[in-house]
């Protein structure tokens, strides 16, 4: 049996960040039984190019729409959205963005939250916990907008009940909050790149107030 015939009986899986999807690729494809494409996307437009340098969002929508495009019964794709302090705050952009793309695809939305745990001083908790609130409110108020969505509806509220969560002393929220400011005082300066023309909010973790904390 050659190659072509074994991998008609073959499932194939990939996870990709979406910056490199040639239709070579996708013609290479057609021979497997089924695809599943786990792309890995966490922000919309300028803030996608900022966390995922040199990424240019674009590019991803692009090749995220090659995979849409193709026949659903034999390719499956899921969305991967970590989430930080740098994204928490503007998920609902991307969330609208995407529903948008595969509804004009005939497509329903597949979307898996991973709230990241490494490096702690990226961890959302270091919000204030009053924009924190902010944020699981609007999540909550927009799923009304994924209901025929059924599996992205249920992960946006079950997102928006883990935002508000408690882990760290204030103390430790202190220590983490030094660490993050320095970490991006360096990184814009080297990259020339300005989060805070971004993501403006995030300014309150610079502020060295600790009344917002939230214990």
């Amino acid at each position: 049996m050659g190659a072509k015939e074994e991998a008609k009986n073959l499932a194939i899986k990939f996870i990709t960040n979406l910056t490199y999807m040639q239709d070579t690729l996708l013609d290479h494809l057609e021979n497997f039984k089924s695809v599943m494409f786990s792309c890995s996307l966490d922000a919309y437009g300028p803030l996608n190019d900022y966390m995922r340098h040199p990424s240019r969002w674009g590019s991803l929508e692009a090749n995220f729409k090659k995979i849409l495009s193709q026949s659903p019964q034999k390719y499956r794709y899921r969305v991967n959205i970590t989430v930080s302090l740098y994204n928490v705050l503007r998920l609902p952009r991307l969330l609208r963005h995407l529903k948008k793309i595969v509804e004009e695809k005939d497509r329903s939305l597949r979307i898996y939250f991973c709230v990241l745990n490494a490096p702690r001083f990226l961890d959302l908790e270091l919000l204030p916990f009053k924009l924190r609130e902010v944020a699981a409110s609007e999540l909550k108020t927009m799923a009304s907008e994924f209901v025929k969505h059924t599996s992205a509806y249920r992960e946006i509220l079950a997102m928006a009940n883990v935002i508000c969560k408690k882990t760290y002393s204030r103390e430790e929220i202190e220590r983490l909050r030094g660490q993050f400011a320095t970490h991006l005082n360096l990184f814009d300066q080297s990259q020339k790149t300005n989060l805070l023309g971004l993501v403006p909010e995030i300014s309150s973790i610079l502020s060295g107030d600790p009344h917002d904390i939230g214990l």
